[in-house]
């Protein structure tokens, strides 16, 4: 209905700016950093790239150096339990389903629940509603009370993981709609923390539509090692 009035109301305007400025304005947004001013200074061509190993004895010389210098704080490691599965790849949605993500939610429920410091992250709606329609009501509540005791928790929660290449802007909208109202409606939470481990590339527009869905970070992991020393080296 939205598309319908703005297209009659450019008909009776002649396609005026006016018009266009009033529908549709263009909303500004600011970032901490310009991504393609950095990205032009980055070195694409480094020598250990045409190594036919990744590891080799200057990058151990340099792990022992910073690990024996006592100026430096000691190294944090994150481990954030997970598994992630796609809704289509080379298999269908059913399949990968009954293949792999039923075992996969019925071993969250199982597991955290008898290993009480365990944590784990899940993501894809679309598995989740699927497997919700069959669980046991027993399962259904143990899931609840893992998610309400911070145990399990709903990383963006759209239906799928977006694409953020080729996908359009109402796409990504949409299944991000489609998802948040699944978790209201049944666990009654609301995502804050994104979770988009998988796409090739990270965009502008995800994160974007996150933060104005209110969410307090994102967590990426496909993108050019040139990024990754950046975003280390400047954190």
């Amino acid at each position: 209905m939205g598309f319908l009035f703005i297209s009659k109301s450019f008909k009776s305007k002649k396609h005026e700016k006016s018009s266009l400025k009033k529908y549709l304005p263009l909303i500004q947004s600011s970032a901490d950093m310009n991504s393609l001013e950095i990205f032009l200074n980055f070195t694409f061509n480094v020598k250990w790239m045409k190594a036919k190993k990744f590891w080799n004895e200057k990058f151990d010389e340099r792990v022992k150096s910073i690990k024996n210098d006592q100026n430096l704080p000691p190294l944090k490691v994150f481990v954030l339990p997970h598994s992630h599965n796609d809704p289509g790849w080379i298999m269908t949605y059913k399949e990968y389903y009954d293949k792999f993500t039923r075992d996969i939610l019925d071993n969250i429920v199982r597991k955290l629940s008898e290993y009480k410091e365990m944590t784990f992250v899940w993501t894809e709606i679309s598995f989740l509603d699927l497997w919700w329609q069959s669980a046991t009501i027993e399962q259904k509540e143990s899931f609840k009370k893992l998610v309400n005791d911070g145990r399990l928790e709903i990383m963006t929660g759209g239906y799928v993981m977006t694409d953020e290449a080729n996908v359009h802007l109402y796409a990504m909208l949409d299944q991000l709609i489609e998802g948040h109202q699944w978790v209201k409606t049944y666990l009654n939470i609301t995502p804050k923390i994104g979770w988009s481990i998988d796409p090739f590339g990270q965009g502008s527009t995800v994160p974007h539509l996150l933060a104005k869905n209110g969410f307090e970070g994102a967590i990426i992991q496909r993108i050019h090692y040139n990024w990754k020393e950046y975003f280390a080296r400047y954190q």
